[in-house]
């Protein structure tokens, strides 16, 4: 290896590891503004370790697919709760009820 072919290998080593560098700082900087978003919606913070931070299009993308998914487990959720069975027509014992009774009806 020449002084030259070894100059252009260091070069591309501190390239490589610039473009790393940089590659974390914005994802970082990505990653506490999708938190915000994220609390901003009223959604868990730590929902924020699933999301896409390649380029800022894809991690607001990903919050939306986060957020509607979160919603929809939430109202399954919530559905599921409120099923129960529903009143029986009418009084169990057969008895009228004294306050319609009071009223006449």
């Amino acid at each position: 290896m020449n002084a030259e072919q070894k100059a252009e290998y260091q070069r591309k080593q501190t390239e490589e590891k610039l473009a790393k560098r940089e590659a974390e700082v914005t994802r970082r900087e990505l990653m506490a503004e999708a938190k915000v978003q994220l609390a901003d919606k009223g959604l868990p913070v730590g929902l924020a370790a699933v999301l896409d931070y390649t380029g800022a299009d894809e991690c607001k993308t990903s919050i939306e697919t986060v957020s509607k998914a979160f919603a929809e487990a939430v109202e399954c959720a919530v559905n599921e709760r409120m099923k129960g069975n529903p009143p029986k027509a009418g009084s169990p014992t057969g008895k009228k009820d004294p306050f319609l009774e009071g009223l006449g009806v």
